[in-house]
């Protein structure tokens, strides 16, 4: 049985023997990691994480044609991010701290027989997320001649933004025949499925078990200005500091 050991922090790796032993005094860290074998120990005095990263991608499209007395801008964002979980499957599946917390992130804890999580601390259980924007700009801005002869407005610009988030729970999944949960402190649950075939147990001063919600956020902006030769001339005898030249618009993301 291979057994692991560093005074530092530790990253889970890939392993597909008969069993597979980590331990340390510092931080263990699974981060989209896939662990595969008959029988499992992760074990340290400091925090466990277990956790997703966020795969992301993003594409924007941009044009801005120009004439003598006409400009526009358009813009159109997309971007999606997806949940990759962290994966540790086994036979018999023991997760251990000593001193700190258990965090466990949008990932999938299965054994076939035994599962038990055991923290010193808090054991924390929490879903990841995927997400997408979807955004469109759109803006334009002229001069009209007749406006020079009092014949509409002078200027004119209109601005257009609309957008939408999307924001989709993706849970985290404790799985097993038996499955064992011990904190000191607190077990905390957003977003788990857990899945007993036989039985489930939990000893904690509180549980706390919740769901999570997804997101659907629309949002928008509007703009209009029209200028006319009298505004103009109006504006320029008060103060002609105040008279500038508009620039092209231009999206921000954030």
């Amino acid at each position: 049985m291979p057994t692991l050991k560093k005074p530092f922090s530790l990253l889970l790796i890939l392993s597909h023997l008969n069993a597979f032993v980590l331990s340390g005094v510092g931080n263990a860290y699974a981060v989209n990691q896939e662990v595969n074998t008959a029988n499992v120990n992760v074990a340290t005095n400091g925090v466990l994480n277990i956790s997703s990263v966020q795969d992301s991608k993003s594409v924007q499209m941009k044009s801005s044609p120009k004439s003598l007395f006409s400009s526009s801008v358009s813009a159109t964002t997309k971007a999606t991010t997806t949940n990759i979980a962290s994966n540790l499957t086994a036979n018999n599946l023991t997760i251990e701290t000593t001193k700190e917390d258990i965090n466990i992130t949008g990932s999938n804890i299965d054994a076939q027989q035994q599962l038990s999580l055991n923290s010193a601390k808090d054991i924390n259980i929490k879903a990841g997320y995927n997400g997408s924007l979807n955004e469109s700009y759109h803006k334009t801005s002229g001069l009209s001649l007749g406006g020079l002869v009092g014949i509409g407005p002078l200027y004119t610009s209109t601005e257009d933004l609309e957008g939408r988030i999307k924001k989709t729970a993706v849970n985290s999944t404790l799985s097993g025949n038996n499955i064992t949960l011990n904190a000191n402190n607190n077990i905390n649950a957003a977003g788990v499925n857990i899945q007993a075939d036989n039985s489930i147990s939990g000893t904690a001063k509180d549980i706390n078990i919740q769901n999570v919600n997804n997101t659907d956020t629309h949002y928008s902006k509007h703009k209009k200005v029209k200028v006319s030769l009298a505004d103009v001339l109006g504006t320029i005898a008060k103060n002609p500091l105040l008279l500038k030249k508009e620039s092209d618009g231009k999206v921000s993301l954030h």
